[in-house]
């Protein structure tokens, strides 16, 4: 139980997810899921400068993301195999980091309810990872490359800035 007589710190990366798997994932506090963090219990998690936050993980179930909280520094979200990530609000972080700052890794697909400034990258960028581009709502995300055939934490990223990486790879038949 994170609160202020519960502060978790760490002064390396620090990861968050639900004990149970498939267990939903809420991240603000109008986020709700079994594992609802609310702004309250963000406010409460410390790791250190220029370290990864990361939510979530391997066996996560669907996120939902809507809070106010301004992240200083990188932070992650994932969800499992089959698992949609949903923003239902902006995501913020004030990073000084170049490289990514904010990661959304969806097991399954990415929505954007939000809008075109749903993720604010700070100094860094934003990588957005999921299954298939037909099946995700990218809500006016303007990405400065695509890349296919990418698993999060497992493929090389060969483009620059702003990205949208899928886990297809498209297969041309020349006729």
């Amino acid at each position: 139980s994170a609160g202020a007589a519960n502060a978790v710190q760490s002064a390396a990366d620090l990861g968050v997810q639900p004990f149970t798997s498939g267990a939903s994932l809420g991240v603000g506090s109008a986020a709700g899921g079994v594992l609802g963090l609310t702004d309250a219990t963000l406010a409460n998690l410390g790791w250190g400068a220029g370290r990864l936050l990361t939510l979530g993980g391997a066996t996560t179930g669907p996120a939902t993301v809507a809070t106010s909280t301004t992240f200083a520094n990188p932070l992650a979200i994932v969800t499992g195999s089959g698992h949609d990530i949903t923003l239902a609000g902006p995501l913020t972080s004030t990073s000084s980091a170049t490289g990514p700052t904010v990661v959304l890794s969806a097991g399954g697909d990415f929505v954007n309810n939000t809008g075109a400034a749903a993720i604010v990258p700070g100094s860094g960028v934003w990588r957005v990872y999921s299954t298939d581009p037909a099946a995700d709502t990218r809500g006016g995300l303007v990405p400065d490359f695509k890349q296919y055939g990418a698993a999060y934490a497992a493929t090389a990223v060969l483009g620059s800035g702003d990205g949208f990486l899928y886990r297809i790879a498209p297969v041309l038949t020349p006729t």
